[in-house]
């Protein structure tokens, strides 16, 4: 756990410039695009925590999806109640079956 935000926080960049607003906004157009087209339940929850890390911040992020737990964590401030607990609902009915497919992997 501790590793994976260590890892998080080292990926968080903050944009300062300018010329870099086009690339914050390029890349969160893209993760909104690619929210809008997924249909997998765990990728769905992984681009939408990013997403609203990096619309609650203006920092765009890169993360591995064993870190969306911390990242939920992390936007507990930023969000309304109901919204923070949409999103641990959703954590939480997707953990058992990623359990089951690592334990079928296995």
């Amino acid at each position: 756990m501790v590793h994976c935000v260590r890892l998080w926080l080292l990926l968080l960049l903050a944009f300062a410039y300018i010329a870099d607003r086009q690339l914050v906004f390029n890349h969160r157009q893209s993760l909104a695009e690619q929210l809008r087209h997924e249909t997998d339940a765990a990728m769905t929850l992984h681009l939408a925590t990013v997403l609203l890390v990096h619309v609650h911040t203006q920092c765009m992020i890169h993360a591995p999806g064993r870190c969306v737990p911390q990242i939920i964590a992390f936007l507990k401030p930023y969000l309304p109640a109901d919204h923070h607990s949409t999103l641990l609902r959703s954590q939480g009915t997707l953990l058992p079956k990623m359990c089951v497919v690592l334990y079928v992997a296995m």
